[in-house]
């Protein structure tokens, strides 16, 4: 039998500090034609065309501005090309709405789990598939991925509310063109 040599040291790949594990993964580098396989198209879908001041006035009873620019930080990672906007009401309820395409903007449908800590409930019938959180609702299609988080100093609105504004920006969604480059 052979003894087990214990005093030797067990070296591993891992960083000496949890700080340096990296999260989400470094952006691609380009390719040779000076664009990356995974830069996803800057005019997506525009947050402000699938949630409306109107909508929200219709659905939550709040009036609101017209979108103003997100000013928070978005837990997502650096090579996901998001579009946002926000609404804010006379009474504190704030709405944020957040818009990718592209593969790649699936990563959206984490956001509520990122957001709330809380597992997310799938609802049919909206796009290629959504998730509802509490004050937060996520979406996907063939034509990108939207997610809508609404609160307010009394909490989060109610699911009926929350879903009906999920419909309607999915259905705006699925109207929006394709604004895919052609290649040649």
């Amino acid at each position: 039998m052979i003894p087990a040599d214990d005093s030797a040291q067990h070296l591993t790949d891992a960083p000496p500090r949890r700080g340096d594990v990296k999260v989400f993964p470094a952006p691609p580098r380009s390719s040779s034609s000076g664009t990356s396989p995974f830069r996803l198209i800057e005019d997506g879908p525009r947050p402000a065309d699938l949630v409306t001041p109107e909508d929200l006035k219709r659905v939550l009873g709040i009036d609101v501005g017209p979108p103003a620019a997100f000013d928070a930080d978005l837990p997502a990672p650096s090579w996901l090309s998001v579009r946002s906007c926000s609404y804010r009401s006379g009474d504190g309820v704030r709405v944020d709405v957040h818009a990718a395409a592209g593969m790649h903007s699936r990563y959206l449908m984490v956001l509520g789990h990122i957001v709330t800590r809380v597992q997310g409930r799938p609802i049919q019938g909206i796009g290629g598939g959504a998730m509802l959180y509490p004050g937060l609702v996520a979406a996907r299609s063939g034509r990108g991925t939207f997610v809508i988080s609404v609160s307010a100093l009394t909490g989060p609105p109610p699911s009926d509310p929350l879903i009906d504004l999920a419909r309607t920006a999915a259905a705006r969604l699925a109207e929006t063109r394709s604004t895919r480059p052609r290649t040649v």
